[in-house]
């Protein structure tokens, strides 16, 4: 999937490793992050500078970026191999390396404990995925 993006650098940074420290500034700011339309952002490749503006109001530079990005969102039916993080009485939360599962009711697992989960419902809030899943047997 391709993107655009404007990333704000130092003035600093201008010299022979510029690039260099644009791309990783994109790659920082933008691996993990996510949204609502394409969800978390896991890979960024074939990052190229497009323009480079100043900002007059502070000693930065604006970068306008185009990269392509892997994503990964959670999709209602889908099946995730999840760790136990949480026991609490109303359920169980996991975890997978991106967003939490809440299991309403489980019980009779142990922290870190490996589970494959199916996601029954998801929710976006404050720039993150949480979800409401049960597991598979």
């Amino acid at each position: 999937m391709k993107f655009t993006k404007t990333i704000e650098i130092s003035v600093s940074s201008l010299g022979p490793h510029f690039i260099a420290e644009v791309k990783r500034v994109v790659v920082n700011k933008s691996t993990r992050s996510c949204s609502r339309k394409h969800g978390y952002i896991t890979d960024v490749t074939d990052i190229k500078v497009l323009t480079v503006q100043t900002e007059y109001c502070t000693p930065n530079l604006n970068v306008i970026v185009e990269f392509n990005a892997c994503t990964e969102k959670p999709v209602i039916g889908s099946t995730v191999s999840a760790a136990v993080t949480t026991i609490i009485k109303p359920g169980i939360i996991f975890s997978t390396p991106l967003y939490k599962v809440f299991v309403p009711g489980a019980s009779g697992y142990c922290e870190n404990e490996l589970v494959d989960v199916e996601i029954i419902d998801t929710r976006y809030d404050k720039n993150q995925y949480n979800c409401i899943g049960k597991i598979l047997a």
